[in-house]
């Protein structure tokens, strides 16, 4: 198999460790809804960077899942579908853009699109032209041309960095003659997409404006804001000509009807509104439907349909049917506010009347459909021994992670967190070799080069089946484990041709270098390789299954990965690096004389020794050299005792672990032996 010599100069390698990562809910917040053009399919992604499909065509109270999209290496934070629902476009903190062949059987990914430098917060598609508008924290709108990347694999995309800080919204029409962008600043911006030039800005918001929406004809505009208000424009005029504050805190999506009638909007509030926007300013326009239990991300309304899909930051969903009839019957005192008395009340949204501003009887009680989610983790430490994680999900309960099996070893249940790390302290001193965290929901183990091969540990210290004795570099072998296929690929027989039967292959090299389960991830352990510069920037996602296959893989794969995976390294990775070596002291302990315990000098008591030695190596080192086992059939450790600051020391812990718990000290370590004494003449 060929592999691409260009290398990327800092790599990372990622895994993830989940209840079951074939799971089919979301295990956090959901960003992002998209409905397919008849009402039957409803696309959801989120804050566990999975994009999911379900069927929503029946009467079924919970949607039948699907199909999932796994690609992404952050949050999702936007959904885009083609005009003829073939191809769906995905937007990511990761900064990429990933195009979706729906009709594919096989790998859906259809492409992958890089030109951001942050995170890709919004999209809107012009679906009359399939021409796609994408911002994010990078302050650039660009602009794609979908159908000529479809047709020729490549386009080259209109890039518009005139944004003094982040865009969090973008909206255009059908025909996507206008591109409409919100920021950070406050501000909002209107540019033509055949030049990528500003056409204004627009100013009158007191925050952050977190979603848009553009009348089909251009002409009209909505904005909601962290202001807690929604704003309707006059893009002739360039002026605000009506707001709306029936929200009592930051108002964060909107879905308004394609004749732009009339809007739903809903937020950090956990409330949702219809509004009209065909109501007088002087008659009320808005009604409290319903309130969610979490703050809202995402309203999506089914195509001439009264079903309405919202959703939050918890990890499930809620479809309410909204009787329009109804709510238009039910307008609340909730009234639109003429701009010219509004123009001082920008900062009103921060009173105290704003968080009652709704009171009034919701108009819809209860969901009518509900897909249902998983809990997340949020919460996590590291024990001692580098190989164990104490996580908390957000329903509080504790759990005990390996991170080289992937499995959950033990279920606390709902107890103190802080209290559960310190009962599971133990005396070990082993380096970092990865890290940690809980954004997706899930574990996310980060393996990162060079600082992956810093921990050596023995192959006994890290099971609790009977293994040999063997010294191991932790990050090599996971390593070994998640590109195992991959490397089969790489070394196997019949070498640079396609990659052989893996499963054949598989065997014969894990009986070599693999003996034993210290190191066996799940099949569907998703698996990412990154690049690290100024942030993280996913290469490719893979399940480990599908290492020997992944093109990504084989084109981006670092010289430190080849290295890793070379058969060259004798098993479990001996050569990735040179353990820290500790100097000590080995001399005869003075105690006992009177029963003869006393042993004499070594010929050499100065002794330097990889930081893993254990000492029970110590314990057999003693007894060779001295010959006090001539015959070599005793346990080394049944005949003498080493000590340190007179603590009879395990024959388990290492010379890490000693120097850093039992001799705190930082000048050269000092161990004594003697014979081993029966616990009554001690």
């Amino acid at each position: 198999m060929a592999v691409n010599d260009q290398r990327v100069r800092r790599q990372r390698l990622s895994y993830l460790i989940s209840d079951d990562v074939t799971a089919t809910r979301h295990r956090f917040g959901v960003n992002c809804t998209l409905l397919n053009q008849t009402n039957t399919l409803l696309y959801t992604a989120g804050r566990d960077a999975v994009i999911r499909c379900w069927d929503v065509s029946g009467d079924q109270h919970e949607p039948q899942h699907l199909r999932c999209f796994q690609g992404h290496a952050d949050w999702v934070n936007a959904l885009a579908a083609t005009s003829d629902d073939r191809f769906l476009v995905s937007a990511s903190s990761d900064t990429t853009l990933k195009l979706w062949n729906l009709g594919s059987k096989g790998n859906p990914c259809a492409g992958t699109l890089r030109r951001h430098e942050d995170y890709v917060k919004a999209l809107a598609l012009a679906s009359q032209r399939d021409i796609l508008f994408s911002g994010g924290l990078d302050r650039r709108l660009i602009t794609w041309d979908l159908r000529q990347l479809l047709e020729t694999s490549s386009t080259t995309p209109s890039i518009n960095d005139d944004h003094s800080e982040s865009i969090y919204s973008v909206a255009t029409n059908s025909s996507g003659s206008i591109a409409v962008t919100g920021s950070s600043d406050k501000t909002i911006r209107t540019f033509d997409p055949r030049t990528t030039q500003r056409i204004t800005s627009l100013k009158g918001h007191g925050d952050n404006i977190k979603t848009l929406a553009v009348s089909d004809d251009g002409t009209k505009l909505l904005s909601g804001s962290s202001d807690c208000t929604v704003k309707l424009w006059d893009l002739g005029q360039q002026r605000c000509i009506a707001t709306y504050r029936m929200h009592g805190d930051s108002v964060w999506s909107m879905h308004v009807d394609p004749g732009f009638h009339y809007f739903y909007s809903g937020g950090r509030d956990q409330a949702v509104f219809y509004t009209d926007l065909l109501v007088p300013e002087e008659e009320e326009a808005s009604v409290y439907l319903f309130s969610e239990q979490n703050p809202i991300l995402d309203l999506r309304q089914a195509h001439q349909s009264a079903a309405l899909w919202v959703s939050t930051t918890d990890s499930s969903l809620n479809c309410w049917e909204v009787d329009l009839e109804a709510a238009q019957r039910a307008r609340t005192e909730l009234c639109v506010v003429p701009e010219e008395d509004a123009a001082d009340d920008v900062e009103a949204a921060d009173d105290a009347d704003a968080a009652d501003s709704f009171t009034a009887e919701p108009l819809c009680n209860h969901p009518a459909k509900h897909i249902p989610g998983l809990v997340g983790l949020v919460q996590h430490q590291i024990l001692n021994d580098r190989i164990h994680v104490l996580t908390k999900d957000a329903a509080g309960c504790v759990a005990k992670w390996n991170l080289l099996t992937g499995t959950k070893v033990h279920k606390y249940g709902a107890v103190d967190f802080e209290k559960q790390v310190e009962a599971e302290f133990i005396r070990v001193a082993v380096p970092a070799w990865c890290g940690l965290d809980t954004k997706l929901g899930s574990l996310s183990v980060h393996l990162d080069e060079p600082e992956c091969f810093a921990a050596w540990a023995q192959t006994s210290a890290l099971c609790t089946e009977n293994v040999p004795s063997e010294r191991v570099n932790i990050g090599g072998c996971v390593i070994q484990v998640l590109l195992r296929d991959f490397q089969l690929g790489l070394f196997g027989p019949e070498g640079g041709g396609p990659p052989p039967d893996p499963v054949k292959l598989r065997a014969s090299l894990l009986d070599k270098q693999l003996a034993h389960d210290l190191f066996q991830l799940p099949e569907d352990t998703p698996v990412i390789l990154s690049q690290r510069n100024d942030m993280v920037k996913p290469l490719t996602v893979f399940a480990l299954k599908n290492s020997a296959i992944d093109s990504g893989l084989r084109k981006h794969a670092g010289a430190w990965l080849i290295d890793a995976l070379s058969r060259e390294q004798e098993p479990y990775g001996r050569k990735y690096s040179v353990p820290a070596r500790v100097i000590f002291h080995l001399q005869p302990h003075a105690a006992n004389l009177a029963h003869g315990q006393r042993l004499p000098k070594l010929q050499t008591s100065r002794l330097m020794c990889p930081d893993v030695l254990v000492i029970g190596k110590v314990c057999q080192h003693v007894v060779d050299s001295l010959k006090l086992d001539p015959d070599g059939e005793t346990d080394a450790t049944a005949m003498v005792d080493v000590l340190c600051q007179e603590q009879v020391l395990t024959p388990e812990l290492t010379l890490a672990t000693v120097k850093q718990f039992w001799w705190k000290r930082s000048d050269e370590l000092v161990l004594t032996y003697r014979k081993r004494m029966e616990p009554d003449a001690v």
